[in-house]
Formats: structure tokens, sequence, C-alpha cells
């Protein structure tokens, strides 16, 4: 279980970029 954890921890992180970048855009 603990691989998964870290999976979604890694993609929570590329998400909360992605929103930053968008604001930074606009």
């Amino acid at each position: 279980g603990g691989e998964k954890k870290i999976i979604v921890g890694e993609k929570s992180g590329h998400l909360h970029h992605g929103m930053q970048r968008q604001r930074s855009s606009i």
C-alpha cells in the first residue's frame, strides 16, 4: 500500500503545479 500512497502524492503535486501555472497565465 505504501507505493500507492506515493503515487497519489505525486499526482496531487502535479495538479497543484498546473493550477498555479494557470493562475500565472491569467
